[in-house]
């Protein structure tokens, strides 16, 4: 299917959830979500597609996906000690539109690209970063420079 499990609305809990060989494993829409404890692994495309805003993710993980862990199109999002690991591109791809979100002690390690790449121009900025660990990407940490510690 092209999405595992997408979720749209407000005021859900998504929690202890895996998402194997689709093309997205998670699709996050709608706002005021709490994503925590879910698992992307082996998907075509991304481990998590988040488009939400003002939600809460928290101890996800998101490792072997062919593209990106985590690709950030939404606002005002906290994204918070989440893994991204041995993905084909980006640990965490942020969109040109997404501002407003806080990145805060995230992994991302052994991803193919970058740990963080942002393409919104106003980066570090737009969007906060503090604590991020980023190791061993194909690419570098960050690009931007300065999104991870």
């Amino acid at each position: 299917s092209n999405i595992g499990i997408g979720v749209e609305g407000m005021n859900n809990e998504i929690g202890d959830n895996d998402a194997e060989y689709c093309i997205n494993g998670f699709g996050a829409y709608g706002s005021h979500n709490h994503w925590e404890e879910n698992e992307a692994e082996s998907n075509g495309v991304t481990g998590f597609y988040i488009e939400s805003s003002m939600s809460t993710f928290k101890d996800n993980e998101s490792e072997e996906n062919g593209s990106d862990g985590y690709w950030i199109l939404g606002n005002g999002n906290l994204i918070k000690d989440n893994e991204a690991e041995e993905n084909g591109a980006n640990g965490f791809r942020i969109s040109s539109n997404a501002s407003g979100n806080e990145f805060e002690g995230n992994e991302a390690e052994d991803n193919g690209a970058y740990g963080f790449q942002s393409h919104n121009p106003g980066d570090p900025g737009a969007n906060t970063f503090d604590d991020n660990d980023c190791d061993d990407n194909g690419a570098g940490d960050s690009l931007p420079s300065g999104l991870c510690d």
